[in-house]
Parts: C-alpha cells; structure tokens; sequence
C-alpha cells in the first residue's frame, strides 16, 4: 500500500512477520510508515490493520 504527496512526503505499509508471534497466536505486525521525501526521516508509524480497516470502509462508502 504505497502513498505519495510529490515533495512532502511517502509512505508504505510494512508487515513483520516473527515466528514466534505465530507461536503464540498474535498475527503479523502490519505497521504504515509515512516518510518526508526531502530526507526520509519517519514522520509517523500507524497501526497497520486500523488504517486497512478505515480504509475499507471508506472505499466502500465511495463506491
């Protein structure tokens, strides 16, 4: 799930997978990390399964 604003900033979703979170029933860590194209330093880390979630809803609520 990549996001762009030309010269401000990018971002990507990102999901770790550990096996020992499997082991004990936790899913993948899925986290979007939003970066400023200028130096790439994180500007925010978002949970990664709220912003799927709102994002559903909200394409579902365009379409």
């Amino acid at each position: 799930m990549p996001a762009w604003e030309r010269g401000k900033a990018l971002g990507a979703k990102l999901v770790t997978v550990f096996p020992k979170r499997g082991a004990c029933g936790l899913p993948p860590f899925p986290r979007f990390t939003c970066c400023s194209t200028a130096t790439g330093r994180p500007r925010a880390m978002i949970d990664g399964e709220t912003l799927t979630n709102r994002r559903r809803a909200a394409a579902s609520a365009l379409a």
